[in-house]
């Protein structure tokens, strides 16, 4: 649940959560620090999920668990790879995502990442991340169109209750 996922995290349920996933090289390790580094300019709270603590972060921000997939509840925003199990982990749980994909050997991040799910950006382009993390984390508007499905069981209990 989102209360569980709060807990681990150690962050306000109630306020702005983003969780950066680190993978790869100790270059890239490098790189995701520099990530953390850049959204504590936010005014939002960041956890990173790693097997080990990234020098340059705040102790208080490394979260070592497995799987992350149970503290995606907990958050509004996951920033991590192009990776097979976090892109579709994202899209299972429904959170928002920007990918920064990797080049692998056997494995070509892009062909996962559909714009209409996932946003992604350029590890060289890493300065326009804090627009795009404001962009996914502000308020959004209650959608405005109706739910079929709520909508035809409301008319069938109605149909039933007078018939």
């Amino acid at each position: 649940t989102s209360v569980e996922a709060s807990s681990i995290l150690r962050v306000d349920p109630e306020g702005k959560v983003v969780m950066v996933l680190t993978s790869g090289t100790t270059q890239e390790q490098l790189f995701w620090a520099e990530v953390v580094h850049r959204l504590n300019s936010l005014k939002i709270q960041v956890r990173y999920i790693s097997p080990k603590y990234l020098p340059g972060t705040t102790p208080a921000q490394w979260v070592k668990y497995f799987p992350a997939i149970e503290l995606m509840k907990g958050v509004n925003l996951v920033v991590g790879g192009g990776g097979y199990n976090t892109v579709h982990e994202c899209r299972s749980v429904g959170v928002n995502y920007i990918a920064i994909p990797f080049e692998r050997d056997f494995d070509t991040q892009w062909s996962r990442l559909r714009s209409e799910d996932v946003s992604f950006i350029l590890a060289q382009d890493l300065d326009r991340l804090p627009k795009m993390v404001e962009r996914f984390i502000a308020p959004k508007p209650s959608p405005s169109y109706i739910n079929g499905a709520e909508l035809a069981l409301s008319l069938l209990v109605e149909l039933h209750q007078t018939s």
